[in-house]
This record gives structure tokens, C-alpha cells and sequence, in this order.
């Protein structure tokens, strides 16, 4: 279960929240109503993750399986400086040099983005802060050796 990645093999331990699991992402204009009560300034210290099964929209798909640039980029801007937002990134028919910049560009709103990438998957991080984004690039760095991964940094 995702509520205890916290407390997995005798790592540090983390509290983890799952914001209304029980909700589903409607389609259409209904789709704001997940997110009505969600309060990004309540998280001081937070990693804020959002795992849309698909990952970024895309020109052609604004479905529920995909997040909108506009929604990471209101709980961006709402969140302490002190936490940071990671997106669940699936790669389509294009390889991670052709995606990886066109969401960067249209990411623009963060101070810095981070993206983690193996065959056919990716973390995104975006963060405002630039003690955040250096603890984040620090704590990446040993799972990006592990993995052969490829780590890109946009400040």
C-alpha cells in the first residue's frame, strides 16, 4: 500500500498522506472538483507527488489520465518554498530528448526542474526554492548512479 512507503525495510521514516484517495478526476469541468480542498501553503517540508497515469497533457490528450500544466502550476505557486512538487512522467511514441524540453517549456513557471528519467518512465520535479532544489539534486544524485539514469537540471 502507498501509505507505507514510509516505513519500508528499515529506512528513515516518513510520513506519508494520500489526499483523497477515495476521489475520482472527473472529465470535463467537473474534473476541479478533485482538487477543491487541496491547500498547497498547509505544506511546510513537503514532496508533493501527483501520479496521473499518464503523466503532463499533451497537445492532443486533456484527459483524466494526464495533469494539466495549469494545475501544477497553481499548487507550485502556492506551496511553501520549502516543499516541491514531482510528476509521474510515462514516455510516449517520443524519445526523452523530444519530450523532456517541450515539458520544460511549457513548466516555465518553476525556478528550477529537475527531470529523472529511465526507459519508459520519469519523475519530474519543479521547486521554487533554491535550498530545496539542491537537497533534491543531492538526494536524486545516488538514485540516478544506481540506475545508469539520466539526470537533467534546468535552473
Amino acid at each position: 500500500m502507498v501509505g507505507e512507503l514510509g516505513r519500508i525495510n528499515g529506512l528513515a521514516e516518513f510520513d506519508v498522506h494520500l489526499f483523497h484517495p477515495e476521489r475520482y478526476v472527473e472529465p470535463g469541468p467537473d474534473r476541479n472538483r478533485y482538487l477543491v480542498d487541496f491547500a498547497p501553503e498547509t505544506l511546510r517540508g513537503t514532496l508533493v507527488f501527483f501520479d496521473p497515469d499518464n503523466g503532463f497533457e499533451t497537445k492532443t490528450q486533456r484527459g483524466v489520465k494526464w495533469i494539466r500544466y495549469q494545475e501544477v502550476e497553481v499548487a507550485l505557486e502556492r506551496l511553501p518554498e520549502d516543499s516541491a512538487i514531482v510528476v509521474y512522467q510515462h514516455r510516449p511514441m517520443r524519445t526523452w530528448e523530444d519530450l523532456l524540453p517541450e515539458i520544460q517549456q511549457n513548466c516555465g513557471y518553476p525556478a528550477y526542474f529537475i527531470d529523472v528519467c529511465e526507459s519508459n518512465l520519469a519523475f519530474i520535479f519543479l521547486c521554487k526554492g533554491e535550498r530545496v532544489f539542491e537537497s533534491l539534486t543531492k538526494s536524486i544524485d545516488g538514485y540516478v548512479r544506481s540506475k545508469n539514469g539520466r539526470l537533467s537540471i534546468y535552473p
